[in-house]
């Protein structure tokens, strides 16, 4: 056996974890041929009994594999989520309709949201009904800003801001009030 296949065959606890993620829930199953296929494209040639172990050790190790009984064999899930698809149009939804966001970070976190979910969720999680046509900010420092105050509150310094506002000359100018 080369190098190559040695190394590849340490992946398949990754790739079926990813796999399991991606493509299973409670509702969605995938059958033992769909599992050494999706191995195969991956470049790992693998016999079922050791797919059987690895799912083995992954229902040791908290990750929950679910197999189920069938007309002909078992298909198998992974039926916990850290989030329902529920949630993470919960989610979206706040994401989008943030103003204090910009249009790019919004985009950003939502396509990470998406990646919590299933392939199946992630078409039930464009929703661009909020986010259509919404005034966003165009300070991208919003992040950075909110984590500096956070720090100062929970180490009980001070804080100050400077406000501003746009002049007759169209020009930013420290607010006297």
């Amino acid at each position: 056996m080369t190098s190559q296949k040695s190394e590849s065959k340490k992946l398949i606890l990754i790739y079926l974890q990813q796999l399991f993620l991606e493509k299973t829930d409670d509702k969605h199953y995938i059958t033992m041929s769909d599992i050494l296929k999706y191995l195969l494209d991956k470049g790992i040639i693998v016999d079922r009994r050791t797919v059987y172990t690895d799912i083995s050790l992954l229902n040791q190790s908290g990750f929950e594999i679910v197999g189920v009984a069938e007309k002909g064999g078992y298909k198998y899930h992974h039926p916990t989520r850290l989030f329902d698809t529920t949630e993470l149009k919960f989610l979206v939804d706040s994401v989008a309709a943030s103003k204090f966001l910009t249009d790019k970070k919004s985009k950003d976190l939502i396509t990470k949201i998406k990646k919590l979910g299933t392939t199946y969720d992630s078409t039930v999680l464009d929703r661009g009904i909020l986010s259509h046509k919404r005034i966003k900010t165009m300070n991208d420092k919003v992040f950075k800003n909110l984590d500096d105050i956070y720090f100062a509150i929970v180490n009980n310094h001070k804080i100050s801001f400077d406000y501003l506002r746009w002049d007759a000359d169209k020009q930013l100018a420290k607010w006297k009030g």
